[in-house]
């Protein structure tokens, strides 16, 4: 039995959000090692879905969910109409504020 008021002892975040278990540092990127910054260069011709930023795990996901997804791409946090990019390719370039996770990072 347990009893008592939440300390945030167990909280594996580290913003103090105390939301156990939850993996979540508050904020709306993923915590996932697969996930690189600044880089999302691609080309319109490699985009193969788009959607409203929802989560990252969310966005990876889809890309995981549809045929040909390579990379899930995310942009930045500062755009007023952040979006989710699944492209056909893992070949991208530097982009300032962009993030950027390849399936092959999932599948090692």
């Amino acid at each position: 039995v347990v009893s008592g008021a939440d300390d945030g002892s167990n909280d594996d975040s580290n913003d103090g959000d105390n939301s156990d278990g939850d993996n979540s540092d508050g904020d709306d990127s993923s915590d996932d090692a697969c996930w690189q910054q600044d880089v999302g260069a691609f080309s319109p011709n490699n985009v193969i879905g788009q959607t409203d930023f929802s989560t990252a795990d969310l966005c990876v996901s889809m890309c995981g969910a549809s045929s040909g997804c390579e990379a899930a791409v995310l942009s930045p946090e500062t755009d007023g109409d952040r979006q989710c990019y699944l492209v056909n390719t893992e070949n991208l370039g530097a982009n300032d504020g962009w993030s950027t996770a390849t399936m092959s990072c999932y599948q090692e």
